[in-house]
């Protein structure tokens, strides 16, 4: 790298003076690092789980030195700012749910040949177990060296999208406008390399039983709350089913537990679950309801598509749409996971400023369990839009009122977790790739956020795939 990255939690204020329990007076037993997937333990104590959040990161790309999201250096530059004695790492969702499907279109489209689910499988499983071998367990404490006491690494979990929803679910993570435009008349059934749901599970079964042996020899922990969520026919759990049916996601209220049972461990009680789940669920329904109300009135004026707009996704393949359209060279906040109410139906041709500080502020993710106030009034757009494109603007809401078959309003009770208790009420939806976030650090400031979250996109030359 050419560019030092210099993280904004380096300040006089939260200088490590010790171990992690020492930063902010808290005392962190654990701090968790991945893609989106990492998502749910957002909703445990913040003062013992310190959660940061790499949306669209891939496993492959952890240990390129020459990516273009630098999510592996950031990593590494977090843990040695910290020194935390525990680490868990949650990636390898976007290359086994996102990346092996975008290769297909890609293949499809180009005429060449994509890569088969056991080719894929081993190149990901290789990068990763690669990094964790190299910039990993080369952190272990030892007698002279190193902070790492516990190291935990999680599985995939078990795809959820069916065959039916699967196109509709690719389209969705795309990133590239122009992408998204050329593959969209494209079938993943016509593919040369199978796509089917069946594969899908073979090739996650795969990756996590190879992903254990790897942990087994190098006494690591592995995390699987697959055994929780997964019936014996390799099905997904109606209850932790989003009810969104092309989401890769399951839900957070209804799976924290379970994540919670497996990192035990790790010092991990359901004491440390500080948010009550059914508000939790109910807060984010109101807040996705506010939302969509939102693209609806904007959607005529919108620079992106509201699916390309609402998430940051990159990727490690320069060949995928999931990279940034362009550098940018900023730090963006999370904001209080409340909405503002709509008094009234934006005009048609509102200010251009007006509409940007106001995506911005739709773009900043979600934020369960914040208790935070919405923010007041427009600010000046962190973001431009250089290249407009509505193609999928008008029916962005169509799939959010498709709920998925077997889905259920459930949050996860007492009697379906062994030794956590939790209540029975509904739980919503949840939104792909939440955050746009791809690295997050607390950088101080007035306004509070739930997790004092920013990203830093530098601008890094393209890798060779």
């Amino acid at each position: 790298m050419s560019e030092a990255i210099t993280l904004a939690n380096e300040s006089t204020d939260t200088e490590r003076v010790g171990s992690i329990s020492q930063v902010s007076g808290h005392q962190h037993v654990l701090v968790a690092c991945g893609d989106s997937f990492v998502g749910p333990l957002r909703l445990l104590n913040r003062g013992r789980v310190l959660v940061k959040r790499f949306s669209g990161a891939s496993a492959k790309g952890l240990g390129n030195k020459n990516s273009v999201s630098q999510t592996g250096v950031l990593v590494t530059q977090l843990l040695d700012t910290y020194k935390p004695e525990q680490v868990l790492f949650v990636f390898g969702q976007v290359d086994l749910h996102i990346l092996y499907l975008w290769k297909a279109l890609k293949a499809q489209r180009d005429g060449g040949d994509p890569p088969t689910p056991d080719d894929w499988r081993v190149t990901v499983l290789n990068s990763y177990t690669t990094f964790l071998r190299n910039d990993i367990l080369t952190r272990r404490l030892t007698d002279n060296s190193g902070y790492l006491r516990n190291i935990f690494v999680a599985s995939v979990i078990a795809p959820c999208v069916e065959d039916v929803h699967l196109d509709e679910s690719v389209r969705k993570y795309q990133r590239r406008e122009e992408e998204a435009a050329h593959t969209r008349d494209l079938r993943l059934a016509d593919s040369k390399v199978p796509t089917d749901i069946h594969a899908r599970r073979a090739m996650v079964n795969e990756f996590n039983m190879a992903l254990s042996s790897f942990c087994e020899e190098n006494d690591v922990r592995f995390v699987d709350i697959n055994k929780y969520i997964v019936k014996a026919d390799g099905e997904v759990k109606a209850e932790v089913l989003d009810h969104d049916p092309s989401t890769i996601h399951v839900r957070w209220e209804s799976t924290i537990p379970y994540w919670v049972e497996e990192l035990t461990e790790a010092g991990l009680t359901a004491n440390d679950i500080h948010v009550d789940l059914n508000d939790s669920a109910l807060q984010y329904e109101v807040e996705k309801k506010g939302r969509m109300q939102r693209r609806k009135v904007t959607a005529a004026d919108a620079t992106l598509s509201p699916t390309l707009s609402d998430y940051t996704v990159m990727s490690e393949d320069p060949g995928s749409p999931l990279h940034l359209p362009r550098a940018l060279a900023t730090w963006t906040r999370g904001r209080s996971s409340t909405p503002p109410p709509i008094s009234h139906t934006r005009p048609a041709q509102a200010s251009p400023e007006r509409n940007s500080a106001w995506r911005s502020r739709v773009e900043l993710g979600r934020g369960r369990g914040n208790a935070g106030s919405p923010p007041r009034g427009p600010k000046p757009s962190r973001f431009s839009f250089n290249n407009p494109s509505r193609s999928r603007a008008e029916n962005d809401d169509n799939w959010r009122f498709q709920p998925r078959r077997n889905s259920v309003q459930h949050v996860s009770s007492a009697a379906d977790h062994t030794g956590v208790s939790q209540s029975t009420n509904s739980s919503p939806a949840l939104t792909p790739l939440q955050s746009p976030l791809f690295g997050e650090f607390p950088r101080s400031s007035g306004i509070t956020t739930r997790d004092d979250e920013l990203t830093q996109v530098l601008e890094q030359p393209k890798e060779t795939d």
